[in-house]
């Protein structure tokens, strides 16, 4: 007779193995945004106040992944390119002239994001003198213009964010002037007028 035979047992599967390489990446610098020192106009460069209506801002701390840098200006959104290092930012659209709110939201390829410190300018285009004032006017009418001082005096009021005033008798030679103890710009002729 034949002996038994037992079932062959099954086939086993053959392993199969996958190997995933990724990086975790939680890390993002904070950037920075700030007026461009050259376009930082008048006495103080440091003051974030600027006669330049579409002035430059250097961005800073941009780390090398970012791959989305957007600047904010009073709502506005512009989206600038990574090129590496600090980068140079003028909006496409004059500032009118006032106070403007202005930060940078960067996000890296991770999909981390992060958003500078905003930073506050004051674009101011525009200067005006408030009035001159013949303060050597004679005569009858004190308020006609008309003296008989060869050498006049005049005082010049100005807002107070003017901080230098140059005057001229002929248009062509200018000379700087400064103020009296009551905080009025002042000048008197340096000779008499004919």
């Amino acid at each position: 007779p034949t002996p038994p035979t037992a079932p062959a047992p099954p086939t086993a599967p053959n392993p199969a193995h996958e190997t995933l390489q990724f990086t975790i990446d939680t890390t993002l610098r904070e950037p920075t945004i700030v007026l461009d020192p050259t376009h930082d106009t008048g006495d103080d460069t440091n003051d974030n106040l600027t006669r330049i209506n579409k002035p430059v801002f250097i961005i800073g701390n941009v780390d090398n992944d970012v791959s989305h840098i957007v600047v904010h200006i009073d709502g506005r959104d512009y989206t600038i390119e990574n090129t590496g290092g600090n980068l140079a930012f003028t909006p496409d659209q004059p500032l009118s002239d006032g106070q403007h709110t202005i930060s940078v939201t960067v996000t890296d390829i991770a999909g981390n994001t992060k958003t500078s410190a905003e930073l506050q300018i004051e674009i101011d285009t525009q200067v005006q003198i408030d009035s001159v004032t013949l303060t050597t006017d004679s005569g009858v009418n004190d308020h006609d213009n008309v003296t008989n001082a060869t050498r006049p005096s005049f005082e010049i009021a100005t807002p107070d964010d003017v901080t230098s005033v140059l005057v001229s008798f002929d248009g062509v030679n200018w000379t700087p002037i400064s103020k009296n103890a009551a905080g009025q710009w002042e000048f008197t002729a340096g000779s008499a007028l004919p």
